[in-house]
């Protein structure tokens, strides 16, 4: 059956400008019966009020909620990244957060910006593959 897909930020941003690569992909994973989800903390990042789209690509989508252990999880791997994440901040902390419900599914995940989740592959290493849109 293979992989379920979680989607970032920029894949939303993406998708909203209805790109037609991600727009194939979705077809896709719908015709497959796959799951599309995205992490509480995505969908707060992507809101920007109702539209037309944005309710119809919501409609389409799990949306995950948070778990303790998956912010654990995502603290885990920010220090794995051994970096400054007070300086880097946010960016770091929401990717990691994508990342973590995505592994404990082995999804594949979508986003306009892979630099940072392709280093989180490391410690995230259920996830089957990061996809840039």
């Amino acid at each position: 059956m293979g992989p379920n897909l979680t989607f970032d930020t920029g894949a939303l941003f993406a998708l909203e400008s209805r790109r037609a690569n991600l727009l194939r992909v979705i077809a896709t994973a719908t015709e497959d019966g796959k799951i599309i989800s995205i992490p509480q903390i995505v969908l707060a990042e992507w809101w920007r009020g109702w539209s037309k789209e944005r309710g119809k690509i919501l409609r389409s989508m799990r949306i995950d909620p948070l778990t303790d252990r998956q912010a654990q999880a995502a603290g885990e791997a920010l220090a794995f990244l051994g970096e400054d994440t007070e300086r880097k901040g946010a960016k770091l902390t929401i990717d990691a957060l994508v990342m973590a419900p995505a592994a404990g599914r082995g999804d594949i995940v979508y986003t306009s910006d892979p630099g940072v989740l392709e280093r989180l592959l490391g410690f995230f290493s259920a996830v089957k593959r990061i996809e840039r849109v």
